[in-house]
């Protein structure tokens, strides 16, 4: 701060920041400007930037006692941007259903396909210095750039090396400060609220169990640590499940776990049960084994049934038939099932006359489905196949091989 005194009516101020001088005008006396008087106690500051002339020419107008008057402004310095990487992919969104209403058990996992681009390198931009109104410089603060580093799994785009590609179907791992694309995704628990529905491209490894209510979309192979509860899991190539299946499970390759019940199993190749299965359609477009037993619902295969039991002590119904391809096995277990929720619902009309028309239909539908499952009974079946129960064959049991039945 500079006061000029002698009567001038003013006191020179420079901001501490060095960016704007100003003219303190006296609050005890009438406002008098005198250009000549502020030039010079400028001169005197060493303030020689950004002078506004117009103001040191006319001075302030209607300006009052006390007032502060800007006479000299700076250039302040403009800060720049370090480099850094930006991921380029969002967390999972939820599904949405038809309502457009969203699904809470949507996937949170960062899936990518191959060449995705799934980061960018944001270049360092550096800061402009400025000057004070003494004429010395304001350095902007000084900017750093970042690496760009290839992680596994990822390339940089050729096109635009700013960018970084997914070398295969993965998903984006982040780890010590890098990123990688990850070809297998493990899930250390189950799958349930945590993580959500999973659809990945590769290969599942879920440490604990597949819980009701929720869906594994696997591209390259799944296993489970657990249990496939009242769950629907889709798979290509094999499915390992350490424990049982309890839902739906279809594979392009093989199906293996400890024991089914209530469950829907349809593989391309074989499904091998370790122990018991109760209550479960099953479907193999290679072998059907059941090493501990096939107690009951309906076992179908391509080529071949091997158990060491067939068949139940209560007498539950078992069908076992052998040398039919997986989309016939397929769609005879869809007429079956369709039969067993019209026979439900017959049964629900029993209170009604016989001949009410609801129940008409009911038996109309039942016939069409006896019309279809016959033609797939009638259809060609390998003369290889086999059927080889190793222990007990309950007298119950339903084996077919061929268009003959024993029952």
């Amino acid at each position: 701060m500079s006061d000029m005194g002698g009567g001038t009516g003013f006191t020179l101020r420079v901001t501490p920041d060095g960016l704007e001088a100003w003219v303190d005008l006296a609050k005890d006396a009438p406002p008098r400007w005198d250009p000549g008087a502020v030039r010079a106690a400028l001169a005197e500051a060493g303030v020689r930037h950004g002078l506004l002339d117009n103001v040191l020419r006319t001075g302030p107008s209607g300006a009052a006692p006390g007032d502060s008057v800007l006479v000299a402004a700076g250039e302040p310095s403009l800060e720049g941007a370090s480099g850094f990487v930006e991921c380029l992919m969002a967390p999972g969104t939820a599904d949405r259903r038809m309502d457009g209403s969203a699904d809470a058990r949507a996937g949170r996992v960062l899936r990518v396909r191959k060449g995705q681009r799934v980061l960018r390198h944001v270049g360092l931009r550096p800061g402009l210095d400025g000057l004070d109104v003494r004429g010395r410089p304001l350095p902007a603060a000084p900017r750093k750039d970042c690496p760009f580093p290839v992680g596994p799994g990822l390339a940089l785009d050729p096109d635009y090396g700013a960018f970084q590609v997914a070398e295969t179907d993965g998903v984006l791992v982040e780890r010590g400060g890098g990123y990688e694309v990850k070809a297998e995704l493990l899930i250390s628990g189950d799958v349930g609220p945590v993580t959500g529905h999973v659809d990945f491209p590769g290969r599942v490894v879920v440490k604990g169990s597949v819980l009701t209510g929720y869906r594994v979309t696997a591209g390259g192979g799944l296993e489970v640590g657990g249990t496939i509860e009242g769950a629907e899991v889709q798979v290509t190539g094999n499915l390992l499940v350490r424990e049982g299946i309890l839902g739906t499970a279809t594979a392009t390759g093989s199906v293996s776990a400890r024991h089914a019940e209530n469950a829907r199993v349809e593989a391309e190749g074989d499904v091998v049960i370790e122990k018991a299965v109760l209550n479960s359609a099953i479907s193999a477009g290679g072998a059907v084994r059941g090493q501990g037993g096939l107690g009951s619902g309906t076992g179908f295969a391509g080529n071949a049934i091997e158990a060491g039991e067939a068949g139940s002590h209560g007498g539950a119904r078992l069908w076992l038939r052998a040398g039919w391809p997986l989309p016939v096995s397929h769609a005879l277990q869809e007429i079956l099932a369709e039969r067993g929720r019209l026979e439900r619902e017959l049964a629900a009309l029993a209170p009604l006359p016989e001949a009410s028309a609801p129940a008409e239909a009911v038996r109309a539908a039942l016939g069409a489905l006896a019309r279809k499952e016959q033609a797939l009974l009638d259809a060609p079946a390998d003369g290889e196949a086999r059927i080889a129960v190793a222990r007990l064959l309950q007298p119950d049991v339903r084996v077919s091989i061929g268009p003959e039945t024993n029952v």
